[in-house]
């Protein structure tokens, strides 16, 4: 029962909030949540009004542009897909260590060079947009130089686990209809 009094209470204290100026509205609505609404309605209004004017226009126009040019820096918004990770970086960031293997390290810009090549490579090989190009090797840096090359290039990196007998490479590499295979010095007979 105290609850639905609660409720009764809170919606009748919104609708006279409604109908009444801002402090009449205040002292009816005891509880801090409908406080916020409130304040929040109020805030609005106060601002249209001000927009209204000429000279508030422009400043809102002007604080907009700002803040869209802010915007441009965050990297969420400078990244649209898995190849501009890299590109971003490199640009940003270069000397910056990207990756780190045992006692091997590889810097953004090392990385986007050599992702780049790999692009360049499968580019001469024929690989186009949206192919397939199967990658089987052991976990190493050269497992992400094929595969941001493949994003640079916008195709699809497909890896096949190392661990994975004869036959099941055979059906992913061929159900997955790669263009390529790329495979490591480990598996070369």
């Amino acid at each position: 029962m105290a609850t639905s009094k609660r409720k009764t209470a809170k919606k009748t204290a919104r609708k006279t909030a409604k109908k009444s100026t801002k402090k009449s509205a205040r002292k009816l609505v005891k509880k801090k949540s409908t406080r916020k609404v409130v304040k929040k309605k109020s805030v609005k209004k106060s601002a249209r009004k001000l927009v209204k004017k000429k000279s508030t226009r422009k400043l809102v126009k002007k604080s907009t542009r700002t803040a869209a040019k802010k915007s441009t820096r965050n990297p969420l918004n400078a990244i649209k897909d898995v190849g501009a990770i890299v590109r971003y970086h490199a640009k940003n960031q270069p000397d910056a260590v990207s990756l780190v293997l045992g006692d091997r390290t590889l810097t953004w810009a090392q990385l986007l060079s050599r992702s780049a090549q790999v692009a360049q490579g499968l580019k001469r090989a024929g690989v186009k947009a949206q192919d397939r190009v199967a990658f089987l090797d052991k976990n190493g840096i050269e497992h992400f130089e094929v595969f941001y090359g493949c994003a640079l290039l916008n195709a699809v990196s497909v890896d096949v686990n190392w661990r994975l007998a004869a036959p099941e490479v055979s059906f992913i590499v061929n159900d997955s209809q790669a263009e390529v295979l790329i495979v490591g010095q480990e598996f070369v007979p």
